[in-house]
Formats: C-alpha cells, structure tokens, sequence
C-alpha cells in the first residue's frame, strides 16, 4: 500500500514528488521545515501545523512599474523554498496581444536555460489571446486581467521569474503577488515545475503536433490545446492523441476531444471540471481550446517523454490543415532538454477572422 500511494499523485502538493516506481522516495522526516512537512496534500491534512515561515515576494512599485516593448521584467526568491501561488494583473487587460506576446520565464536555481518558457495568456490559459471561460482549477484568468496560477513550484537556491515585453504596447502596470514558504531544506526526490509552449502554423500532412517534449527523469501532469482550423471544419478533431515513454508507445486516446473527456466534437457546449474541460467552441472560426490535468493519472518517465496529438491526417481520403498551439506542462529533474526560443511577435499572436483567407486551403469564414 505505501508503494502504491508513492506512484500515484493523490493531491496537488504531491505533484513535484518524483514517483517510487523509478526509485525509492526518502523517508519521511518529522522535524525542521522541508517540503514533506511544510505544505498540505489534501482537504484532510488542513489541520496539520506545518512547518517553514510564509512569507510574500510583492511588487512594491506596482502602480509605477512601466515595462516598454522589448524590455524585461524580473522577481527573485532565495531558496530553499516552494513557490505556492502566483497572482499577475497586467495594464492593459484582456488585450489579445499583451496575452499573447508578454512572455513568462522562470529560472530555477540559477540554470541558463529558463523551465518555463510562454505566452503568459496561454500559460494561465487564456485561450487564443484571452476568450471563453477562464477556469482551470489550478488556472485561472479573470475579466478583470488578473491571472493566477496554483502549481507548487519548489527550488532549492534561486527563483526567477522574468516578464518580457514582446508586444508593440507599453505596459503601464504589471502587479504581482508571489506566495511561497521557506524552507530548511528540500528532499532530494523533488521534482523542479516545467512548462513550454510550442505552436505549429500550419500543421503539416503526416505529421503531428508535438504537446510536450522532455529529458530526464519526471513525470508528465498536464497540457491546454487550442485548435483553430484553416479548412473551415473541425476534423482536425480527428487525430488520437499519443504519449511515448522511454521510447515505448504506452497511451493512446483515439479522437482529440476524447483525450479531453468530450466526445462528438464537444457538440454540446463548454464545460469547465477539476481536471479536463472545453472553454472555446466557436462555431464560426471552427475553434476550440480545451485542457487536461493529469492530477490523479501523472504519467512517470525515467529517460524521455513524448506527447503528440495528430490533427485529422490519420484518418484515410482526408487532410485536415489547422493554426495548433498549446502549453505541457511536467516536473523532472534538472537538467532538462533546453527549449527553442519562441517566435517572434507576428508568430505567436492569435488568428483573426480575415487572417484564414490567407490560406490557400481555406474556404473562408462566414
């Protein structure tokens, strides 16, 4: 039984604790302040006193601060400790461009290579530059422009976490309020938070959209997709979704909304639960952006990890062309794989009704 509640992540704050499948995780210490006994791993564990010392990292000058395109923006913690929320509110607000082209970067420990690495819409899932319903139980974004991000994020040194400016707008406001506990100590089966963005426009004939891609021992928690075609149908639906451990083919879901616990093309609307949901569905531009946490069914790796998601090309007599992008999200140890720098600002906006036309397989949005 204690082998079995190892491998399986049974809350959020168990997230970052490499599973036993692929080793023996430490034993338990009952004294001073490490990860084990400092945060909470469920409903039933609230009354436990834990240890460390809460602390906040604010932004001081947040009605001050203003962030001119091309310029970066950064916070730094001293560890050890684990970040435990992280709350963003930007000036301009529900700004599909800001959404899109204010990168979020965070550090651990001092590495070269940022961990995460994205749009900061599309990482708080803001779908498309910000549409829809804006919940997903660890994510959510508001009307009001303020994200909030609930993923426990320990590290053993450093933190740092970088806004850069890559849109045409001067930010006249970017708050934010990062809550974490210090630690004496972090336990050496700990995994570090990972998370990238990748976008492939169009999609190419044969070949799949790549979801989430890593090296190292970890495990695989989570991904959002948004799915705009350029075909003017949502067969792009049509494609299983694959994940490769260690080389081996291990899970597949035949149909994209059936990865996301939907079926029949999500034709009966939005829903927003703990784990999966659908939060675009439109009709007119034949999008749809949809999540999936794997809190209860992490999926472990010792060497690599692939997670590809094909957009109609499987499927015999049809090809299916499509705008896919997306956010994988996985803890591991460090070092991991470094990621392409993304796009540059005309590369990660979101598409426009007038922009499918320019497409020579479009037939056009009415």
């Amino acid at each position: 039984m204690t082998r079995r509640m190892n491998v399986l992540s049974l809350s959020i704050a168990l997230l970052p604790w490499l599973s036993a499948c692929q080793h023996q995780a430490p034993k338990e210490k009952t004294e001073g302040s490490n990860y084990r006994n400092s945060v909470f791993f469920s409903v039933s564990d609230l009354p436990r006193l834990r240890g460390g010392s809460a602390a906040n990292s604010i932004n001081i000058k947040w009605w001050e601060t203003n962030l001119e395109p091309g310029k970066t923006y950064s916070r730094e913690i001293v560890g050890p400790g684990v970040i435990t929320h992280i709350q963003v509110t930007t000036d301009p607000w529900n700004d599909p461009e800001v959404n899109r082209t204010l990168i979020l970067k965070m550090y651990w420990d001092n590495e070269t290579n940022p961990s995460v690495l994205s749009p900061i819409g599309d990482f708080f899932y803001a779908p498309f530059g910000g549409v829809g319903i804006r919940h997903a139980n660890l994510l959510t974004s508001t009307l009001s422009g303020t994200f909030s991000c609930y993923f426990p994020m320990p590290f053993r040194k450093h933190a740092r976490i970088e806004f850069e400016n890559r849109s045409s707008k001067r930010l006249r406001t970017i708050a934010h309020q990062i809550d974490y506990v210090r630690l004496d100590e972090l336990e050496n089966n700990i995994g570090y938070f990972h998370a990238y963005w990748r976008r492939e426009l169009p999609t190419k004939d044969g070949v799949p959209f790549t979801v989430c891609e890593a090296e190292g021992r970890g495990h695989f928690i989570g991904s959002n997709l948004q799915m705009q075609s350029l075909a003017g149908s949502f067969w792009f639906m049509e494609g299983n979704t694959h994940i490769y451990v260690d080389g081996e083919h291990r899970i597949e879901a035949v149909g994209t909304e059936d990865y996301f616990n939907g079926g029949w093309y999500f034709a009966d609307g939005l829903y927003a639960g703990p784990y999966t949901g659908v939060t675009v569905r439109d009709e007119g531009m034949k999008r749809v952006a949809a999540y999936r946490f794997r809190i209860q069914d992490a999926v472990p790796f010792r060497k690599k990890l692939l997670v590809v998601n094909h957009h109609g090309e499987e499927s015999a007599g049809q090809k299916s062309h499509a705008d896919f992008c997306g956010v994988g999200y996985w803890y591991q140890e460090e070092p991991h794989k470094s990621y392409p720098d993304l796009p540059t600002r005309q590369g990660l906006l979101a598409l426009r009704k007038e922009d499918l036309n320019k497409y020579p397989y479009s037939p056009g949005v009415k």
